[in-house]
């Protein structure tokens, strides 16, 4: 059976459209004449909204909006991911801006082009305006202003990645060297009159400084992580260009903007893609089992210790009670794993983290049939992301299983494509990877273990 026609892939598409933004923008909003509630947000409307929206999900949470406020819009600059076309079919509207940028999810000077047009915009509304911002995950790529010279910027990023830093880490440090993050949009929006966040997080807890980075957060905010850019540096040991390590020498914090008026409000939890995938999983009547949903860590040692877990294995992070006792009682069953793991880069390939993941429990699992009564469990893994791209590449993740045919010959190259962090080459040579396509959506990294006794 081809990849394209595996059943799995129905599993994975069943997930997606649970996870449609402009179904979730839709539902948050309560519309009664001219007044409009967002939760306990309420305001009145007389054609004086302005909206501004950066992520990968938000030309579809414009279409939710625009088919709730559409009369009342007067100005919408979206800034959406350079390869995506799917333009809403209000984008004929004079006063809607779509912006594309940030290609490789890298800021560059389109999307800065466009985040400029939104701060001046936002810098313009006054006491009787309404704004409305959208934020999903990838903002921080296509909402930025570098405080310093572009190059430096994405050098320091490109260090941070290839260091394994995690997104509250990667995000500690290019709020502090971009004007518009922490607090940044916010600050410019302190003359209008009501403006209220509506975000879909992709980040593990759902921290609002961490979300792209931040650009709403305001003074009397809850901060859940209180990362200092420079201690992030410092604990890396990571080499950045001297511009970057100057500015986070002398200003180690920003002071957030007091704003009464303004509220972030998350519509969808990073944890919505697990809710997703369980519900699918239970219309399809597969027995499932939430392993975590805070899924963090090094992308091989996750690979890795998922399987040996199935296999009986105690000692990992996985082998929960609950887990021990389907694998003992040798239950088939879909163990569901959610979050978001790192990949430090010591090699030279090309891949991404759910690559990673799936080769190295690909290997673990040809290991562990070795083993006496290794053969007696079928494991199959889905690992994908939710936005349609894992890492620089055309791949959305990958699905591999214990029906892989792989030789001896074979494994010994695989594990060396690992070593050389190029999951990618590796998984297309067995015929493993998934390619998706982009989805207009970005929640969790979602992994799925179905293990057949």
């Amino acid at each position: 059976m081809s990849l394209m026609s595996h059943p799995y892939r129905a599993i994975l598409s069943s997930i997606l459209s649970k996870l449609n933004p402009e179904t979730l923008v839709r539902q948050s909003l309560v519309l009664k004449g001219d007044t409009l509630t967002i939760k306990n947000k309420t305001m009145v409307l007389n054609r004086n909204v302005s909206v501004f929206g950066f992520g990968k999900a938000v030309l579809s949470m414009y279409q939710g909006l625009d088919s709730v406020l559409s009369s009342h819009i007067t100005t919408a600059i979206l800034s959406i991911p350079h390869d995506d076309t799917s333009y809403p079919p209000s984008s004929s509207r004079r006063s809607l801006q779509i912006n594309p940028g940030a290609l490789n999810n890298m800021p560059d000077k389109d999307s800065i082009g466009t985040s400029r047009s939104i701060m001046a915009q936002a810098g313009k509304l006054t006491e009787s305006d309404v704004c409305i911002v959208l934020i999903s995950g990838g903002g921080s790529a296509l909402f930025s202003d570098p405080l310093i010279p572009l190059p430096d910027m994405l050098n320091t990023i490109d260090a941070l990645v290839k260091s394994g830093a995690s997104i509250g880490e990667l995000n500690a440090v290019r709020g502090q060297l971009d004007r518009v993050k922490q607090g940044g949009l916010a600050r410019e929006l302190q003359n209008a009159g009501t403006v209220v966040s509506l975000i879909i997080s992709d980040v593990i807890g759902d921290p609002i400084e961490v979300i792209a980075s931040g650009p709403t957060l305001v003074a009397n905010e809850v901060v859940m992580t209180t990362k200092c850019g420079l201690d992030v540096i410092k604990s890396l040991g990571v080499t950045v260009p001297e511009s970057a390590l100057t500015l986070l020498n002398t200003s180690q914090t920003k002071d957030l903007p007091k704003c009464p008026h303004l509220s972030n409000i998350i519509i969808a939890s990073q944890s919505c893609a697990v809710t997703a995938a369980i519900d699918t999983l239970n219309d399809a009547h597969i027995p499932n089992y939430l392993v975590t949903s805070g899924m963090c860590g090094e992308a091989r040692d996750v690979g890795r210790d998922i399987i040996r877990s199935v296999f009986g294995d105690q000692d990992t992070q996985f082998s929960d009670e609950g887990f021990r006792k389907i694998i003992s009682t040798k239950r088939s069953c879909c163990f569901v794993f959610g979050g978001e793991t790192t990949v430090t880069i010591r090699g030279s390939g090309k891949g991404g983290r759910l690559q990673e993941l799936a080769l190295s429990a690909l290997l673990e699992i040809q290991k562990q049939k070795s083993r006496e009564g290794g053969r007696e469990i079928k494991v199959t893994i889905l690992a994908t992301s939710t936005d349609g791209q894992d890492g620089p590449t055309d791949a959305s993740g990958a699905l591999v299983s214990s029906d892989t045919p792989i030789s001896n010959e074979d494994l010994e190259v695989l594990e060396g494509l690992l070593d050389n962090n190029d999951s990618y080459t590796a998984l297309d040579s067995v015929g493993c990877l998934l390619k998706e396509g982009k989805t207009g959506t970005n929640f969790t990294d979602i992994v799925l273990v179905f293990v057949e006794f």
